[in-house]
């Protein structure tokens, strides 16, 4: 006889299913997040690539620049150092590449800490004692390729004046001087440069190129602990889930295994339709979701994190999708496990069973008629035989 599942446990495993599913979905993004996106051997791959080698020096010439044009920092500029983007470019090709490239790894290794609980403060900043040196000892081939590329003096309405002995960088006009007076103003502005180089701290934030007020960073650290850490216990909470419907259903096995075979089944293969299709179209997803955060960047560093998001977020749905096909194995191993589960049985019924056989046969025995009970012994029988031959004599008799 098998056993039926109650009408209630039905209700509930069907809320819990529910919960179930909800809950699972995120669950799948748990483990490829801890292991891709929060590691830091993911990012150096990515770092490394020539692809974006080239963006570095970019990157630290435009920290550099913003320092410099600071007027608040610096104070008033001399007015031959009004072309920021030649200056700009005549600093880049003196920055070293392998030490761009150390100082954007420790960059996003600092960064990791602090999203990992590692550092109390986002402290994202570039050591730049190195660079330093190297700029200091290139003062004057700065000097000479930000001349060069300037408009000569006397074309259009800028004069060429004569450099007096003894001028300061602040009395050279916004343009190329003529050969005479070209060696002094170069030695001037490499002076100048050289003197602004040497004062530059030791260590230069890049928090000022991401503008964030302290209360928003304290607001986003907070949500982004909660969530991150919700986000370690929904596999717990899947599991559990799973076994909450396990019970409820357990009354019959055959029927637990079906429901939450499908039910896996079914939900995985929703989820890697969805995946499938960003996978798609994966690039346009990017550039709507992120571009509007990455302007907020300086520029070059905008397109190193836009490829980094490319190639974590790949790799992510990646993993995803290999957990989501081992869930949906698990889910048909138990569809196919159910065929070879026998049906549950009541154990306790057997004995009121047995009993009403008993008494069914105590009864039959009791409605049949008794049987004579035959002797046993010699001396019953031969007395039984003389009684029956006097019966016989008496019958003639009788006649």
């Amino acid at each position: 006889m098998k056993t039926n599942i109650p009408f209630i446990n039905r209700v509930f495993a069907v809320l819990l299913s529910i919960a179930f599913c909800l809950v699972l979905v995120p669950s799948f993004f748990s483990l490829p997040i801890e292991l891709v996106l929060f590691n830091p051997d993911t990012y150096h791959p990515v770092i490394e690539d020539e692809t974006y080698r080239s963006q570095y020096p970019d990157i630290i010439t435009r920290l550099l620049i913003n320092r410099l044009y600071d007027v608040d920092t610096v104070g008033q500029l001399p007015p031959v150092m009004v072309f920021q983007d030649n200056l700009s470019y005549a600093i880049k090709q003196h920055i070293p590449t392998d030490w761009a490239v150390d100082v954007i790894t420790e960059l996003f290794d600092h960064g990791l800490d602090y999203l990992n609980f590692r550092k109390p403060a986002p402290t994202l900043s570039i050591n730049t004692q190195e660079l330093k040196s190297a700029l200091i000892l290139n003062n004057e081939a700065i000097s000479e390729s930000y001349f060069s590329s300037l408009p000569s003096c006397g074309i259009g309405t800028v004069e060429s004046p004569a450099i007096p002995p003894g001028a300061s960088v602040f009395d050279l006009p916004p343009c190329k001087p003529d050969q005479a007076g070209f060696p002094q103003a170069r030695t001037l502005l490499a002076e100048y440069l050289a003197d602004f180089f040497n004062r530059m701290p030791a260590e230069n934030s890049i928090m000022g190129a991401v503008t964030l007020e302290q209360t928003e960073t304290e607001v986003f650290f907070r949500t982004y602990s909660i969530s991150r850490w919700g986000l370690r216990l929904l596999p717990l909470v899947s599991i559990s889930l799973l076994i909450l419907v396990s019970i409820l259903l357990r009354a019959q096995r055959e029927v637990m295994f079906r429901w939450i075979g499908r039910m896996l089944v079914f939900l995985c293969g929703i989820c890697l339709f969805g995946l499938i299709v960003l996978l798609i179209g994966f690039d346009q997803f990017i550039a709507l979701t992120m571009n509007p955060l990455l302007r907020q960047l300086i520029p070059g560093f905008d397109v190193l994190m836009l490829g980094v998001v490319h190639r974590v977020g790949y790799q992510t749905i990646v993993w995803v999708i290999v957990s989501l096909v081992i869930v949906a194995a698990f889910g048909l191993f138990l569809m196919l496990l159910r065929r070879f589960v026998k049906p549950s049985t009541e154990s306790p019924a057997a004995e009121p069973e047995i009993l009403m056989e008993e008494i069914q046969t105590n009864v039959e025995s009791e409605a049949l008629p008794e049987k004579e009970i035959k002797p046993e012994t010699l001396e019953e029988v031969e007395e039984t035989e003389k009684k029956q031959s006097g019966k016989s004599r008496k019958k003639p008799a009788a006649d």
